[in-house]
């Protein structure tokens, strides 16, 4: 896109800006012309104050005709573009800018890639990392119980002296060993796959009640043994949509730890609340027992300190389970805190992706309202259908619960189709509820408009079922 701004008195005024103008910013050229600040109302708030400076620094720089910048702009329809602006200005004999020749470019698609680049770079440097830190708990950790394990069959082998009663106590110091060894090993190697993405992750949408009962059994044994009761108080009514094996293992791993810091008579409890983060649950898993002092609680998640200390009961870990349980819980874009009163025991608070089990849809039209929840109850029998009747109070139920998607007609009163997913886009809720257009009224501007805001199905009344039910499919596994 080509412009040109020219002195006029005191002002360099434009003069003339190519129709590509309208392709790059979705502005029209005249606006532009009629509008001198035009380009500077729309550059990014973040880039301004350094694209004023830079142009300042030209405008006032006699020997200098040309420059170039790199910077964000804010389209027409609310998206983020990367502009590249080439500069070359004509000046008078006292170095004052008498005309400017734009060339500008949209360079969107060479940053995204930019960016992918460093991203992977990133990525490969963490795969390095990872690979440094298993070769240096391999090398260090694995080797005291290979000591133990070939003192101790040594010993037995070659010492004909040895009573039963040692011969006994041997065995168990080397199953205790190969115990150890095993756990570390297996805890490595979940780690390590967590971290090169070698384990699958495919969040499904489950129930967490039934889940944590599922982890309660596991470590049941244990605690039964110890005489430590475990209270599940988490409701059937809760949902996760996260990867149920990994949110399984976070959990296991949680109960085991608590019950092994928990004396025999007391309790570890779990519960549940609605997270400051949108579309996350908080969970809590809570014990009575030893606590950990304060300078130890940093040293908890981390893979280099890999703290660890015997249980109640003299159980051993490999201090790999917390690393493990964090990577799992960020895996799912959640976070993990722990509060501890050494002595009185321990709380960890962590959050997981809440499954939504409501479909919202938005239409003014009661005969139609009426006939597609009907349809939506008997194509998606898992979710609850909430019905409203314009834009306005669309946002108003979403901002109190937010669906797993919406449904919206184009034209309504109040508020539009059109102006409800701008709105979401405003909010940040866009990226997180997705929308389809279901309408029985709309032309191909209209069509284009919303997929510049990124709708990728718009489906005109009546719809084809087929379709319309693999786009809600689709739409719903991307929102969870």
């Amino acid at each position: 896109m080509l412009y040109t701004y020219e002195r006029t008195g005191e002002k360099l005024l434009p003069s003339f800006y190519s129709v590509a103008i309208e392709k790059i910013t979705g502005y029209p050229q005249a606006e532009f012309l009629r509008d001198s600040r035009l380009f500077f109302k729309i550059i990014h708030p973040d880039d301004f104050h350094e694209m004023k400076k830079r142009l300042a620094f030209l405008w006032k720089s006699d020997d200098i005709s040309s420059s170039e910048f790199e910077f964000r702009i804010i389209n027409k329809t609310g998206n983020v573009v990367w502009i590249r602006n080439k500069i070359n200005v004509a000046r008078d004999s006292k170095g004052k800018i008498q005309k400017i020749y734009g060339l500008i470019s949209d360079i969107t698609f060479h940053k995204k890639a930019e960016e992918e680049l460093k991203q992977s770079a990133a990525n490969l440097k963490k795969l390095n990392d990872t690979k440094d830190r298993f070769l240096s708990i391999i090398s260090h950790d694995l080797r005291a119980p290979f000591v133990s394990i070939l003192g101790f069959a040594d010993l037995l082998l070659e010492d004909e002296t040895l009573t039963e009663t040692e011969k006994q106590q041997y065995i168990t110091y080397i199953q205790e060993s190969s115990r150890s060894m095993l756990n570390l090993v297996n805890s490595m190697l979940d780690w390590t796959r967590l971290q090169t993405g070698r384990i699958k992750f495919e969040p499904e949408k489950f129930n967490a009640r039934e889940l944590i009962e599922s982890s309660i059994s596991t470590v049941s044994g244990t605690a039964l043994k110890k005489s430590v009761e475990i209270e599940n108080l988490v409701d059937s009514s809760y949902h996760l949509f996260a990867d149920k094996n990994l949110t399984l293992q976070a959990f296991n791993n949680l109960l085991s730890n608590a019950v092994k810091f928990t004396k025999s008579g007391d309790r570890v409890t779990i519960t549940v609340d609605k997270s400051s983060a949108a579309r996350f649950l908080s969970f809590s898993v809570k014990d009575t027992g030893v606590g950990i002092k304060p300078g130890n609680i940093d040293k908890l998640f981390s893979i280099e300190t890999k703290f660890t200390s015997e249980g109640t009961a003299g159980e051993k870990g490999s201090g790999l389970g917390l690393s493990l349980v964090k990577e799992i819980i960020e895996k799912h874009g959640g976070k993990i805190d722990v509060k501890s009163e050494y002595g009185k025991g321990t709380e960890f608070i962590f959050t997981f992706p809440v499954a939504s089990t409501k479909i919202l849809l938005v239409d003014p039209n009661n005969r139609e309202r009426l006939f597609y929840s009907k349809v939506l109850i008997n194509i998606t029998t898992d979710y609850a259908i909430n019905v409203v009747s314009n834009g306005k109070e669309a946002l108003e139920r979403i901002n109190i619960s937010p669906p797993a998607l919406v449904i919206t007609e184009h034209k309504m009163p109040v508020m539009d189709g059109y102006n409800l997913v701008d709105e979401l886009i405003n909010s940040g809720l866009k990226e997180s509820i997705p929308v389809i257009v279901l309408t029985r009224d709309i032309d191909r501007t209209g069509i284009q408009e919303y997929t510049k805001l990124g709708i990728k199905y718009i489906f005109s009344k009546p719809v084809n079922l087929k379709s319309f039910k693999e786009a809600i499919e689709k739409s719903l596994k991307k929102s969870s």
